[in-house]
């Protein structure tokens, strides 16, 4: 029987008195070879009483094996809120997945008494994880596990806000996306926030702030602020160059994974989160190889890792906000300022789902249904209590417009997604829902002479701009699944090789001056269906 059969009151074999018991698998101990193979590659330390291994608010660089004695981990360690998460005992490893993702610790490791300690980098963890497939298995499900134990424990950093405030639910929800752990303290309704606030010298006019680290505060941060405070994304530099930029971290952002298994130099990013629409299901059932099922954003979690593993650069939060060809390269330019030349592009940036424009909607709402029936105003105060619907039955040609107040306690709101392509309008043809047109439809409404001087016709994913590829969801005629958003990932990047093994400069105009569905240079703005009708003789 190994430790993670074991129930919770029996210890298994070197177990330390008060250690964490291995219930769901996210703390299990490692065999007596494992520990062998490992230490073929690291490096063995002393450890004393009380020092510290991983640090919270510090990057870990070192994958630790406890070979004798115990290490407590702890939340806000040395300040009057500490509080122990967990123990481990000789055979146990330390981390979570923020170890794997290059984040800071939301924790720290420090040992209770004397014993010994074996220490791995991380990068050479990450190779034999690739090497030995088990062990690599292994390591992976626990750090999944112990991440959901933090979200679920409240640990890291605290949002303290108002729960009707946009910014706080901006806040919250980030997090929540990017599984973050986080705990939010209600300004209206936690008896906590008023002491907190005073400690932390910040008024309520100010929230919402985030607190970390107890001397770490931020008032109102932006994503993109609170990503650098955690540590979610490396620094970039202004300007960068590499082969395929993944715009969209969904499930059709696994082209990233692919491209960089084939030698491409390959970043991927997104405004918010990984995993798209399908990151935020708490239970994908219909996707191929998961019978029991798996949430959206441990998916997400592991295609991430994955595309880590082939040397994917990943940017979170990063918003591109335009797309221009420059040299006979393309010029991709980032909200922050900095911009990207690559050589191709895969946009995969999805849709939204599509939000209820009534008064009231943004309190929290819960779901009944009602034909011939629209929403015209949600009320209630902290919870939902009435609706406001407007008949739109049509009785002898005249609407009858009669309104009515519904009590309730519950409203589901599914009335489609919205293409994530306002920042493309006059950069590539859009049909007139404005999806991404793609393959014939975008070849025929391409620019004169653009097909011509690649001596080839529009590949089936590729948009108006040669070398420019849509999969997933934003294209036009997709299917909006899990798996099949994947799979034209995949065949994007099929796509993106046959492009530069079939470029060719076109000698009649200047190297790179590709033409814009309108006839000009592509940049947002114009119209994208100025050129629908053109002579494409």
């Amino acid at each position: 029987m190994t430790g993670e059969d074991r129930f919770a009151g029996t210890a298994p074999e070197g177990a330390v008195p008060d250690e964490t018991p291995d219930v769901y698998g996210a703390y299990p101990r490692l065999t007596d070879e494992q520990i062998t193979f490992l230490a073929g590659h690291g490096t063995r330390h002393p450890v004393g009483p009380g020092q510290v291994l991983i640090r919270e608010g510090d990057q870990c660089t070192d994958f630790y094996v406890i070979l004798s004695g115990s290490v407590a981990i702890t939340e806000h360690h040395g300040t009057p809120d500490e509080r122990l998460l967990r123990v481990h005992g000789p055979g146990r490893f330390l981390g979570e997945l923020g170890l794997l993702q290059g984040q800071l610790a939301f924790y720290t490791a420090h040992a209770r008494e004397a014993g010994e300690v074996l220490a791995l980098p991380v990068d050479r963890l990450r190779a034999l994880m690739a090497r030995d497939p088990c062990l690599g298995d292994l390591v992976l499900r626990a750090y999944l596990g112990r991440r959901a134990q933090l979200v679920g424990a409240g640990a890291g950093f605290r949002i303290l806000g108002s729960r009707y405030s946009p910014d706080t639910r901006r806040l919250r929800e980030f997090a929540a996306r990017n599984r973050l752990p986080h705990r939010w303290i209600d300004l209206e309704a936690d008896q906590e926030a008023e002491a907190l606030l005073r400690r932390v010298a910040v008024s309520p006019e100010d929230t919402p702030i985030v607190i970390w680290r107890e001397h770490q505060v931020l008032r109102n941060p932006g994503n993109a602020e609170l990503a650098q405070l955690i540590g979610l994304t490396p620094p970039v530099p202004d300007r960068s160059q590499n082969d395929l930029p993944v715009v969209g971290c969904g499930p059709a952002g696994i082209a990233a994974v692919y491209g960089s298994s084939d030698g491409l130099s390959t970043t991927v990013v997104d405004a918010v989160a990984t995993g798209g629409q399908a990151g935020t299901s708490s239970l994908i059932e219909n996707y191929f190889g998961f019978p029991a099922g798996i949430p959206g954003s441990e998916l997400a979690e592991r295609r991430v890792l994955q595309a880590r593993k082939f040397g994917t650069q990943v940017r979170i939060p990063a918003e591109a906000t335009s797309l221009e060809p420059d040299d006979g390269h393309y010029r991709v330019t980032f909200a922050d300022g900095s911009e990207t030349l690559c050589r191709t592009v895969v946009l995969a940036t999805g849709a939204r789902y599509r939000r209820l424009k009534v008064p009231g909607i943004e309190r929290p709402p819960r779901v009944s249904v009602a034909v011939d029936t629209e929403i015209r105003e949600v009320r209630g105060d902290d919870v939902l209590r009435s609706n406001v619907v407007e008949q739109t039955r049509t009785v002898e040609q005249t609407r009858t417009g009669e309104r009515r107040t519904v009590d309730v306690r519950a409203l589901f709101v599914f009335i489609g997604a919205k293409p994530c392509t306002d920042r493309l309008t006059g950069v590539l043809a859009l049909d007139d829902r404005g999806f991404v047109l793609t393959g014939d439809e975008a070849e025929a409404r391409s620019a004169a002479g653009v097909w011509q001087g690649q001596s080839r016709g529009c590949l089936s994913l590729e948009t108006t701009l040669p070398g420019v590829f849509a999969a997933g969801d934003v294209r036009s005629g997709s299917v909006k699944r899990v798996a099949s958003a994947a799979g034209e990932g995949a065949m994007a990047i099929h796509h993106v090789h046959d492009h530069l093994d079939h470029t060719t400069a076109d000698p009649t105009r200047p190297n790179g001056d590709i033409q814009a569905p309108s006839g000009r240079s592509a940049a947002p703005g114009g119209d994208p269906h100025a050129s629908a009708t053109h002579d494409r003789r």
